[in-house]
């Protein structure tokens, strides 16, 4: 799709003195009722048509649909607070953004809700908010056997969330509008057929205006530091931090594809891709097509570097926004290089991308870019720098509409604080007046040497970033694992890595000689009622694993401590960064001696196609706690990243046990076959293929190496490489 072949984009008012929240929401579809909001992935190579593209004007009529349906039990009063609607799903950020423009348009304030927090935090951020409205992934009144794995695994979720509520708390649960519900032409695959009477039905919804302190959207914190907070954005906020941020820059946003589909939809970043840049900008946010399952069900594709990489290519997506850890698996496989380098802008934000993909795909010609920000205080960097920085990807711009103070602090770094002006506020709590603001971000900076460019290094408040943006807060843990008598002390690292590791050191009467893996293994065994207590009061990303426990011996390593007796982090982590990486390296490159299925492989026994598919149920199972269908997508039964990393360890235990050679294991292998039977299947397609061919080391899925054409010859008839 060309710009010159777009309508004019009319550009929405964003003055403070001229807009509002509610008048925004209904503008596009009112004002450019022909401009594309969105674009939806066809199949690879096609040409784009008129059935790929989602115009203003049908976002409109999909307003209109969700807003009847919203104010059959939402009572609007402008003698009232207005009503806040938790939005609490993983699902289709079409449906998701459309939800929250009419909640918008309706006065009322969404509140974008993540479902991978813990049922607690969940109920703690209803009662934060006060709603008493939430929309959620799965039929109410539905016979438990006619819903799929992740209807049933969300409703679970939402039953723990209640009994978390106060006794008599009243909340309503309404089920989240399907794609074709809303786009009604698409469960059928007709052209939209243009609505002319909406200039009249707009007007007709309903609505609350805002005063400049009422809240417009509610978003909240990671949790990190406890239970996450609600982040209020009134009418002022909203339009400073989350609205005008792309004007911090040269780069020309209209027109732009962006991979919207990537990205969360109730994390910052993702809505701002997804739906602010629409707004303010005119970009075209890209979709995955809505499709229908072997029920006649409306389904989204699973969201997987595969299906990703192939809907990017659909729909010529121009500007790429991905989490470094999916940037990275990207960076070791050349065609998906060679695609990065063809778009205009590459850009991530979240956590931090190592400096040795960075600089690979900086030299692959890829144009990368950094967007840094937080939830609070919206986009904090030039978005983006038009040219962009080359090698000095990894650093970024602070725009000079922000008012910034650099606060020196150790090692020659800085805490970036930002304080209020009449172009930019924070949000970080409810205001009763506009007074001045002083917030610090706890982000600690280093300046580049020659120009006026900064990168982050970290935090003062130690949180842990992950490669996937997910965010864990160390000490709290650490705490419940130095309570252990065997445990002296205890430091979670992991920052820009996939998973959270631990530093051990042993009390003096635990000792261990870490050169013997038995007794490694037995102290490990000894603490792991500690472990677990972490396991089960954290959320999924910040759980331990056992191949990621490093245990030292305090008699050659003892670790630095604070005049207050307690691990000092910076010092720990540059002692022992070669250990923590050689860990990394060992976990992720296959090469891991201890895998913690180590148990389950061995009872194997004789391998066969049969004992394999076994296993591999079994090792699923486990890893997800869960029974789980053979057959149906394990992404959509509750696995995520740390779920698969740890499948994937599990088949590199079995591949060591199986066969004499050295097998190298890709990253992406439970994303390319996410079923169990796919995943059975390939593994015992290989491992046979090999036991045949022992000439030289063979790569599992490595289109450049022998393998290749075996594992080809052998792959399902809906699985490309």
């Amino acid at each position: 799709m060309l710009k010159s072949n777009l309508p004019a984009f009319i550009e929405p008012p964003l003055d403070l003195n001229d807009y509002k929240p509610s008048a925004l929401a209904e503008f596009h579809p009112l004002n450019n009722p022909n401009y594309p909001f969105g674009i939806l992935a066809g199949l690879e190579n096609a040409s784009s048509s008129e059935k790929d593209l989602i115009t203003w004007n049908e976002v409109g009529s999909a307003m209109v649909i969700a807003a009847r349906n919203l104010l059959q039990d939402v009572e609007l009063s402008s003698h009232s607070s207005p009503p806040s609607i938790a939005l609490i799903s993983r699902g289709d950020p079409m449906v998701y953004f459309t939800m929250v423009l009419t909640v918008i348009r309706t006065g009322c304030i969404p509140f974008l809700i993540s479902p991978r927090n813990s049922p607690v935090a969940i109920a703690h951020l209803l009662k934060e908010g006060k709603c008493a409205h939430a929309y959620v992934p799965f039929e109410l009144d539905s016979d438990e056997l006619k819903m799929t794995t992740a209807e049933k695994v969300s409703r679970e979720q939402m039953d723990k969330v209640i009994k978390h509520l106060p006794q008599g708390y009243s909340l309503n649960l309404r089920k989240f509008p399907t794609a074709f519900e809303l786009f009604p032409r698409l469960a059928k695959g007709l052209v939209y057929d243009f609505n002319h009477d909406l200039p009249q039905q707009m007007p007709r919804i309903p609505k609350l205006d805002h005063s400049d302190l009422d809240p417009v959207i509610f978003l909240h914190s990671s949790g990190s530091t406890g239970l996450p907070k609600l982040i209020p954005l009134n009418r002022i906020t909203f339009q400073s931090t989350y609205l005008t941020f792309c004007n911090y820059g040269q780069f020309d946003w209209t027109g732009e594809i962006t991979s919207a589909l990537v990205l969360p939809p109730f994390h910052a970043l993702g809505i701002y891709i997804g739906l602010f840049l629409p707004l303010s900008r005119g970009t075209i946010s890209g979709f995955f097509r809505p499709e229908h399952d072997l029920k006649g069900r409306c389904v989204v594709k699973t969201l997987n570097p595969l299906t990703i990489m192939q809907a990017m290519r659909s729909i010529a997506c121009t500007v790429v926004a991905l989490s470094p850890l999916t940037l990275a698996e990207y960076a070791q496989d050349p065609t998906s290089v060679n695609f990065l380098r063809g778009v205009k802008r590459v850009t991530f934000g979240g956590a931090p991308l190592s400096s040795e993909v960075g600089n690979f795909l900086h030299r692959e010609g890829v144009k990368l870019s950094t967007i840094y920000g937080s939830t609070e205080a919206g986009i904090l960097s030039v978005c983006l720098p038009d040219p962009c920085l080359g090698e000095d990807w990894e650093y970024f711009e602070i725009p000079s509409q922000i008012n910034t103070q650099l606060i020196p602090r150790e090692d020659g770094l800085f805490e970036l604080v930002i304080l209020s002006s009449d172009k930019h506020r924070c949000s970080f709590t409810f205001e009763k007046e506009f007074g001045p603001q002083t917030f610090h971000t706890n982000d600690l900076l280093a300046k580049h040497p020659t120009r006026p460019l900064y990168r982050t290094v970290g935090r003062l408040d130690d949180q842990i970033v992950l490669s996937n943006s997910e965010k864990t807060n160390p000490v709290p843990l650490e705490t419940i694992l130095a309570g252990d008598p065997a445990i002296q002390g205890a430091l979670l690292f992991g920052r820009g890595k996939p998973m959270v590791g631990v530093i051990i050191e042993p009390e003096d009467n635990h000792r261990v000689d870490v050169n013997d893996r038995q007794a490694v293994e037995a102290f490990i065994d000894k603490i792991w009622p500690s472990v677990e207590a972490v396991n089960r009061s954290t959320a999924a990303h910040s759980r331990l694993t056992r191949s990621l426990i490093l245990v030292i011996d305090p008699k050659f390593t003892s670790l630095p401590k604070t005049s207050k007796g307690a691990v000092a982090r910076t010092q720990t982590l540059a002692l022992l960064a070669q250990d923590i990486e050689k860990i990394y390296s060992n976990v992720l490159g296959s090469n891991h001696p201890h895998s913690p299925h180590l148990e389950l492989v061995q009872s194997i026994g004789k391998v066969s196609e049969n004992s394999i598919f076994v296993y591999i149920k079994k090792l699923v199972e486990s890893v997800l706690g869960r029974d789980v269908k053979e057959n149906e997508d394990l992404f959509l039964q509750g696995c995520d990243s740390v779920h698969a990393a740890s499948i994937r360890l599990g088949l590199v235990q079995l591949f060591k046990m199986a066969i004499p050679e050295p097998l190298k294991t890709p990253l992406n292998i439970v994303y390319q076959y996410p079923t169990i039977t796919k995943l059975s299947k390939s593994v015992s397609d290989v491992l046979s293929a090999t036991n045949q061919s022992h000439s030289q080391p063979t790569d599992v899925v490595d289109p450049c190496r022998h393998l290749h054409l075996i594992i080809k010859k052998y792959l399902p008839c809906d699985i490309t490489i």
